[in-house]
């Protein structure tokens, strides 16, 4: 497809930057199922005329069954072989790409339901909401998820559920995830025993890449390598997600990782009191001059930003900071990364660097003029 169907995107996901429950520490909310074709081989082991077939009969489904309803009418249509390296990272940032690349690549304008064709399964459906909502994330890919099974034969195994490429995936073959941001308890040093409580409930906290993030497959938005280190200290945003798929039904998984996730928000909450009472002019100084540094700065590394807003967004959050809303903020997370700065450099076709032109985005963000 054409390069304008990926420079229609606005410049950062409704899905993270709407309003939704819980919205101070839950950024949003993410649900997968992937599916396989009966007796046509895995996407890594099909022919070309095999992944064809795959795909046309796939293709067949999805005009029949979400159009007009629930893609609409301007629904991106993506290649992803024909994009540019660039375009393909920065539709990674957005979670709309995981590696192998997808041969097609099709979601609403708003960026809240996409379908995957190829890469690891034949078909991944995904659903995004803003906020606290796996449960609302969840309706959206079984609602997709029904229609298009009245047209296609899924490969299913009595004793294994849904087959997939991936042994995680078997079963119900779902992925759901939280994006949480955790400043507070990363500055009082509590992410890590967090972290290991979870180590044998079938759940993990592992970091969310704030920069230089590629496809790495799993993840997807919420795409986080499985398996990831503990994070340095300055590590403020995670995903929690479910690590297995088999041997629990779609609602228990999601409601495991509500239990999870409002655990997180409630010590997180805790944690910013803590803070405000006993380092209260500290934090506020600290965002404020976030704040400062972020409306003003002519040239911002990606690393430094990112620490930046993570400040700024804690002081918002507490009612340190004013003259700036928190979905203004936290879009400011995913325009930070790499590939969304390069896109808006190659949309724009101006000559700056990468570290000027995000600082100009961060300015015109924030509400400076171009002559400030």
């Amino acid at each position: 497809m054409p390069t304008s169907e990926v420079a229609r995107l606005p410049p950062a996901p409704s899905w993270a930057c709407g309003t939704g429950p819980e919205s101070d520490v839950v950024l949003a909310s993410r649900a997968r199922l992937s599916r396989n074709l009966a007796g046509i081989p895995f996407p890594h082991a099909a022919s070309d005329s095999e992944r064809r077939a795959a795909e046309r009969q796939i293709m067949q489904v999805v005009w029949e069954e979400l159009f007009p309803s629930p893609l609409g009418a301007r629904a991106l249509d993506l290649a992803p072989e024909r994009l540019s390296e660039v375009e393909r990272s920065f539709l990674a940032e957005r979670s709309l790409l995981d590696t192998p690349i997808p041969w097609r690549v099709l979601a609403t304008d708003d960026e809240r339901l996409a379908v995957q064709i190829g890469a690891v399964d034949h078909l991944r459906i995904i659903g995004l909401a803003p906020g606290f909502v796996p449960s609302r994330a969840l309706e959206v890919v079984r609602d997709t998820d029904r229609a298009l099974e009245q047209g296609l034969n899924y490969a299913v195994a009595m004793d294994w559920g849904y087959l997939s490429s991936e042994i995680m995936n078997l079963g119900t073959a779902l992925c759901v995830s939280t994006l949480v941001h955790l400043p507070a308890l990363s500055l009082l040093d509590q992410i890590g025993s967090i972290s290991e409580s979870m180590e044998n409930s079938g759940y993990e906290l592992v970091p969310f890449p704030p920069v230089n993030r590629m496809p790495t497959g799993e993840a997807g938005a919420h795409r986080a390598p499985r398996g990831a280190r503990q994070p340095s200290s300055d590590a403020t945003l995670y995903l929690l997600r479910n690590r297995r798929t088999l041997g629990s039904d779609e609602v228990a998984v999601v409601a495991k990782l509500e239990e999870y996730t409002s655990t997180l928000v409630h010590y997180e909450r805790g944690a910013r009191q803590e803070l405000l009472a006993s380092k209260g002019e500290e934090i506020s100084d600290s965002a404020n001059r976030a704040l400062g540094v972020l409306r003003f700065a002519r040239c911002l590394p990606a690393s430094e930003a990112w620490a930046l807003i993570s400040r700024l967004r804690l002081g918002v959050v507490a009612e340190v900071v004013s003259g700036v809303s928190v979905e203004t903020v936290t879009a400011l997370l995913f325009i930070n990364q790499d590939n969304h700065v390069e896109q808006r450099r190659a949309c724009e076709g101006n000559g700056e660097d990468g570290g000027t032109a995000r600082a100009r985005i961060f300015r015109e963000m924030l509400g400076v003029s171009r002559a400030d």
